[in-house]
C-alpha cells in the first residue's frame, strides 16, 4: 500500500500550489500545480514478466468558470500530466529508456 502515501502527497502539493481567483459574482479562474505518479506496470507472456518503471513527472490544471450570484456556478476544467518512462525490466534484465513516457490529458465540466 505504497501507493496511498504518495498519492496523499500528490494532494496535499497540489493544494498548496493552487492559486485561485474569485470574486463575489461574475466570473473567475483557477491554476494547479502538482505531481503525477504512474504506478509499475507488469506484464506477463510466456512465462517471462516485464515490468515498467515510471519517472515522477508533473501535472498542471487550470479552471474557468462563471458564479450566477444565485447558488448556481458553472465550470470548466482542463489538465495535462506527464512522466517519462525509467526503464524496463524482462526476467534479469533491466534496459534503460530514453525517450519514452505517458501523457495525461484530462477535462470537467461541471455546475453546481
Amino acid at each position: 500500500m505504497k501507493t496511498l502515501p504518495l498519492l496523499a502527497s500528490a494532494l496535499a502539493l497540489t493544494l498548496g500550489s493552487a492559486a485561485a481567483v474569485q470574486a463575489e459574482e461574475g466570473l473567475y479562474g483557477g491554476l494547479s500545480l502538482g505531481t503525477t505518479m504512474i504506478n509499475n506496470q507488469t506484464s506477463t507472456s510466456g512465462g517471462t514478466t516485464g515490468v515498467g518503471s515510471y519517472n515522477l513527472g508533473f501535472s498542471v490544471l487550470g479552471a474557468l468558470g462563471y458564479d450566477f450570484g444565485n447558488n448556481l456556478r458553472t465550470e470548466l476544467e482542463l489538465g495535462y500530466g506527464s512522466s517519462d518512462i525509467d526503464d524496463i525490466t524482462v526476467g534479469a534484465l533491466t534496459f534503460d529508456v530514453t525517450g519514452g513516457g505517458i501523457d495525461l490529458f484530462t477535462g470537467h465540466a461541471a455546475a453546481y
